[in-house]
């Protein structure tokens, strides 16, 4: 009989024994071949979340980290999300073909109990709040379309979904830079399928680290542009090379314009799963913090930040004077 789920964390060990008992427990049961209910979701979140509450360190090379890994990984690694995320195939656990996965929401799964992870994994807040993303910056591009813009800059763009949502609105130059050369052509794909053959956006494609915008006189930012954004480059960058990339970008902005920079939640649910279970280490920002990325900018005429549904994830937006 497993044992029961405490309201109040207990030992580490005692934690830990029960996310087992109950995974294995659920592995071997009818259930796990249907998709998860909200109870059993609600209950492997209660038990993670016991887990982190009871652990004395949760560290980078922690205990607790190698004994997860060694013991409950083969269980949630069954979900090819969550594997994809911990092998990190191109080098780096957000790569654009996980977010591909994210955005399809299409569980699957080479076994019972990794598909039914992966269902679990794909509703996670976090993983919701990505889909969040991508459609309020797509609605957003469509407002700054109706306010004139034409020119617009993606900045580690990914294979940037909404630019291709949002391709027939008529967009004169679609700036595309990343150093995935991979993901870049993806993306200028799927704007080119995406648009009016009669009167297609120009779309510049930049192939570059991040680094390649602090040289003087960058080509990318050769010209002014209506949008610049960035949704989820500075979940990497450390606190001295966010400040000095967004006033980088804040001089690429036109009048008028506006320049959007997406950051995950200090308080994210998701953070402690993410380092300890998948090897995912971000720089997770609360609302001062991102605040203050664009306080003190010169000629800032509105900073307003917007939160997803769960609190997961915030998008700092910067509108300069006209």
């Amino acid at each position: 009989m497993l044992p029961p789920i405490a309201s109040a964390p207990a030992t580490p060990f005692l934690e830990f024994e029960r996310l087992h008992a109950w995974l294995r427990e659920l592995e071997h049961d009818a259930r796990v071949h249907f998709p998860p209910t909200l109870r059993d979701a609600r209950t492997l979140d209660t038990l993670l979340e016991n887990l982190w509450a009871a652990a004395p360190d949760l560290g980078r090379g922690s205990t607790l980290e190698t004994q997860f890994r060694a013991v409950l990984n083969p269980l949630f690694l069954q979900s090819p999300t969550l594997r994809r995320i911990f092998e990190k195939p191109l080098g780096y656990a957000g790569d654009f073909l996980m977010m591909e996965a994210l955005y399809q929401d299409s569980p699957a799964g080479e076994t019972p109990l990794g598909r039914w992870i992966d269902e679990w994994a794909l509703a996670l807040p976090g993983f919701a709040a990505v889909r969040w993303r991508r459609h309020t910056m797509a609605h957003l591009l469509r407002t700054e379309h109706a306010r004139g813009a034409r020119r617009v800059f993606s900045v580690a763009c990914g294979s940037a979904r909404e630019l291709a949502d949002t391709a027939r609105l008529g967009f004169d130059v679609l700036a595309l830079l990343d150093q995935d050369a991979t993901a870049i052509q993806a993306a200028a794909d799927g704007i080119t399928r995406a648009s009016d053959p009669a009167c297609p956006p120009q779309v510049q494609l930049w192939p570059k680290a991040i680094r390649s915008l602090f040289r003087p006189d960058p080509a990318p930012l050769s010209a002014p542009y209506d949008v610049i954004y960035a949704m989820g480059l500075y979940d990497y960058l450390e606190e001295a090379t966010a400040r000095r990339l967004t006033e980088r970008l804040w001089q690429g902005v036109k009048p008028g314009g506006l320049l959007v920079i997406g950051n995950f939640n200090t308080h994210q649910p998701m953070r402690h799963f993410a380092a300890i279970s998948l090897d995912w280490h971000l720089v997770y920002r609360d609302l001062d913090d991102l605040r203050s990325l664009g306080a003190g900018l010169e000629g800032l005429r509105r900073l307003q930040v917007i939160t997803d549904p769960n609190g997961c994830l915030h998008l700092l937006l910067l509108r300069r004077q006209p």
